[in-house]
């Protein structure tokens, strides 16, 4: 019904039959179809399980830092204080304020190989041998608990993942 008045419009009036018309393609253009919605959500969730898989090998990374972690230092963690943090694809780094009333910079290496680095004089001198400084403990720690944050948010694993739950 719409249809034919549009038509018996436009053809009363030819001024406005190409308005009309334009008006038609304009509204053909602007609505997606599912197609298109489809390929728009498939791009989004494949994005979204990118971004949590990469979440999770981040975690594991701070594990196994972590657990190379003496006890005293591990221990001497608690207050330290994170002047700024950043993560990036290839690297976590933050400025610690160190207990010598200097900042420290502080990075793990994540891509392509993972290592750590810190500029305080432990990490200079102990590092190879006993393992990392409590400045990239820290980090680590603090990086780990960003990454749960997150996934508390997100109320996903990725063990869920991994398992089917979210289907492309």
């Amino acid at each position: 019904m719409l249809k034919e008045q549009i038509a018996k419009l436009a053809k009363e009036n030819p001024a406005l039959q190409d308005e009309i018309l334009g008006l038609i393609q304009k509204k053909k253009a602007s609505t997606p179809n599912f197609d298109t919605l489809h390929r728009s959500a498939t791009r989004e969730i494949v994005g979204l399980l990118r971004w949590v898989t990469w979440l999770g090998e981040i975690s594991d990374l701070m594990d196994r830092l972590i657990s190379l972690g003496e006890i005293n230092r591990m221990g001497r963690i608690e207050g330290v204080p994170l002047v700024s943090y950043s993560l990036q694809v290839d690297a976590i780094r933050a400025v610690v304020n160190g207990s010598q009333d200097s900042d420290y910079q502080v990075r793990i290496t994540t891509h392509p190989k993972s290592g750590h680095h810190c500029t305080c004089l432990d990490w200079k001198h102990n590092s190879q041998d006993v393992g990392p400084c409590k400045h990239v403990l820290m980090l680590a720690v603090e990086t780990k608990k960003r990454i749960e944050e997150k996934m508390g948010e997100l109320d996903l694993s990725v063990a869920e993942i991994s398992a089917g739950v979210i289907l492309v």
